[in-house]
């Protein structure tokens, strides 16, 4: 789970402040995983919607990710 609360980002609990304006987001990717254990990556959202929102993770050295849409989950009833 990924929450964005002004300047914050939450992912699964951990807080990373990051740089926030209306539509984009810029921040330290706060949980390393097999895949990101290089220090120094960041990620950079943009909102396209009310629910679709696209992340690209910036690599320490210059290297970009392929971009990665994500969709907001629907309430579950």
């Amino acid at each position: 789970m990924l929450t964005i609360q002004g300047s914050q980002l939450i992912v699964d609990r951990t807080v990373s402040t990051g740089q926030y304006s209306r539509h984009n987001f810029i921040a330290d990717w706060p949980v390393p995983t097999a895949q990101d254990s290089e220090k120094g990556t960041r990620i950079h959202l943009r909102l396209m919607g009310e629910t679709t929102m696209i992340g690209i993770k910036i690599r320490a050295n210059g290297e970009t990710t392929a971009p990665e849409t994500w969709h907001r989950c629907q309430p579950v009833t």
